[in-house]
């Protein structure tokens, strides 16, 4: 099987791999870090969309439900560590917090990735 020019191998298994095990990281950085950083990151973003240029191409609302993904995941991950076992209330026991952390990571990869093809699908038609 060829590969496409610029085509890394492994790059199907490799990346969503690497987003899991950087989820995981984050995760397990600690509930006393992440308290803090996680929603500084939040509102990175909203201050990201509120200075965005309005001729930057697609709307508002269409650029919110393309990085949803983003909100969701930070979201999600602030609320798991304050109920896993690092740091925050134990509420959701080890080992099945780093499993669920895992597997929302592997599901927002997903998401994330849908989101940037049909993302890069709509610019193609849009640019021709």
């Amino acid at each position: 099987m060829a590969l496409a020019e610029g085509q890394v191998p492994g790059v199907r298994w490799i990346a969503p791999v690497s987003f899991v095990v950087a989820t995981e990281f984050v995760y397990w950085s600690g509930w006393h870090d992440l308290r803090l950083a996680l929603p500084f990151v939040l509102l990175g973003a909203v201050l990201f969309l509120l200075q965005r240029r309005a001729d930057a191409g697609a709307s508002l609302g269409v650029e919110l439900r393309r990085g949803a993904w983003l909100v969701v995941h930070l979201a999600a991950l602030t609320a798991l560590s304050w109920l896993g076992t690092f740091g925050g209330s134990a509420r959701l026991p080890a080992p099945y917090d780093t499993l669920v952390v895992g597997v929302l990571a592997l599901a927002v990869f997903g998401w994330a990735v849908r989101a940037g093809a049909q993302h890069l699908r709509t610019s193609q038609i849009s640019a021709a």
